[in-house]
């Protein structure tokens, strides 16, 4: 993959650092767009060992996707908690409030996003909590309902993102109003070319020779 990696860096760098942002979602989480078009994007994810997702007492809202995506583990352990809707008296269940994502349905990494409260109160159990370690692959339906969690040292994954369909909104659910933790002003911070090639040498210490000055 550092191949790969190399070949974006020398011929997409603008477009990378023009479509990137540092805490993204989360802060400690930083979103590498590598490439992107209308049918197709490939980004690299990297949670720092002090991320938020590290955190066991902050939740990632449990939420739907723009697309269908393959996501590859390259570093650490990602957890997938995968959940499903349940009648209102099922044992264990948790009720929680829909929130509609109304600024980037259709772009996910356009801007920070906003979050308006749906119609619909919701009753979620957890089916699983998948650990998906270096060199797994998994794909994930847009439909699906899930939250991410990480393990052990700085996580790192690449996902592959179909062509988004227009027609879907995608949507989380809380217990609390997820445009709260929005309000942090360090989240979707553009980064510059030092802060992307740091990243990148975290996760591919081969590139601590690569000039991305020439």
């Amino acid at each position: 993959m550092i191949n790969q990696i190399q070949h974006f860096l020398r011929n997409n760098f603008t477009e990378i650092i023009a479509n990137s942002f540092m805490n993204c979602y989360a802060m400690g989480v930083h979103s590498i767009v590598l490439f992107k078009s209308d049918d197709f994007t490939m980004k690299l994810t990297i949670a720092e060992e002090s991320s938020e997702l590290h955190n066991p007492d902050y939740e990632w809202p449990i939420h739907t996707h723009k697309c269908d995506a393959t996501l590859h583990i390259l570093k650490g352990v990602l957890v997938n908690k995968i959940y499903k809707k349940v009648p209102s008296k099922s044992r264990g269940a948790d009720i929680m409030d829909s929130y509609i994502n109304i600024i980037n349905h259709n772009d996910l990494d356009c801007e920070k996003p906003h979050y308006i409260l749906g119609q619909e109160e919701v009753n979620l159990i957890r089916k699983s909590a998948l650990e998906y370690y270096p060199d797994y692959s998994v794909n994930i339906n847009s439909n699906v309902l899930h939250t991410l969690k990480c393990r052990r040292g700085l996580v790192a994954w690449v996902t592959y993102e179909s062509k988004p369909n227009f027609d879907h909104d995608p949507t989380c659910f809380s217990k609390i109003d997820p445009n709260i933790n929005l309000k942090n002003t360090d989240l979707y911070k553009k980064p510059t070319k030092v802060d992307v090639m740091d990243l990148l040498r975290q996760v591919f210490p081969k590139l601590k020779h690569f000039d991305f000055e020439n």
